[in-house]
């Protein structure tokens, strides 16, 4: 193909994305016909094709499925599976979107930056509490993931275990609020209060949301769940 240049290309990269374009050029063939639709699947057109050929080209091996708490908001399950996509506007998470703060610390601790899993995983005070409250052995974790999959491995059954499970995207919830309550208010974080909230928000929740209306705040309180 001839160019009528009224300034030549003249850089090496000038010259050099001419040749790709000419390139590009050669390789179109235009035909005297009306234009049509096509598209890449092998077989006929239809809703079914498209998905399969689209199911094809995804690799979910690694893909997380969390189980989400039928009896918790829908918020605290959300919250849950956002932390776990370290999708929460952590100080790093920010900082790897490309918004600079100078204090990138964990504001509950200090001690490290603030990562989702180190904000939820290492609240050893609360785990301890849940652990206590739940009547299971005490239990470390470290990635959020393994948080929220720590059900499967304390020994409960049935409605304990959903229920555990639930106390738990509780509590990452709870410290999700009060890590805000620092950062952007200045409050303080006390454990006591962390853990109080936890307990009787969790209750108030199964009571309102579960068929079980047998449930006393005594039972609650020592895990008598039956």
């Amino acid at each position: 193909m001839r160019w009528n240049w009224k300034s030549g290309p003249k850089t090496f990269l000038e010259i050099s994305e001419l040749n790709w374009i000419n390139r590009d050029l050669d390789s179109v063939k235009i035909e005297d016909r009306g234009d049509r639709w096509t598209w890449i699947g092998t077989e006929e057109y239809s809703v079914g094709a498209v998905r399969r050929t689209l199911k094809r080209g995804m690799n979910n091996s690694n893909n997380y499925v969390l189980k989400w708490s039928k009896w918790i908001p829908v918020k605290c399950n959300v919250h849950a599976w956002r932390a776990e996509m370290d999708k929460i506007p952590t100080a790093m998470a920010l900082r790897s979107r490309n918004i600079e703060f100078e204090d990138t610390m964990c504001p509950l601790c200090g001690s490290d930056d603030e990562t989702s899993n180190h904000l939820f995983t290492l609240a050893c005070r609360v785990w301890l509490f849940v652990a206590r409250w739940c009547k299971v052995a005490p239990f470390a974790v470290n990635t959020v993931r393994e948080l929220l999959d720590i059900h499967d491995h304390i020994g409960l059954h049935g409605l304990a275990k959903e229920i555990f499970h639930g106390i738990v995207l509780i509590c990452c919830w709870s410290l999700w609020r009060v890590r805000n309550g620092v950062k952007l208010s200045n409050s303080q974080a006390r454990i006591e209060e962390i853990c109080s909230e936890i307990k009787s928000v969790s209750f108030l929740w199964f009571s309102s949301r579960s068929k079980d209306r047998t449930l006393s705040w005594s039972k609650w309180c020592n895990f008598v769940i039956m």
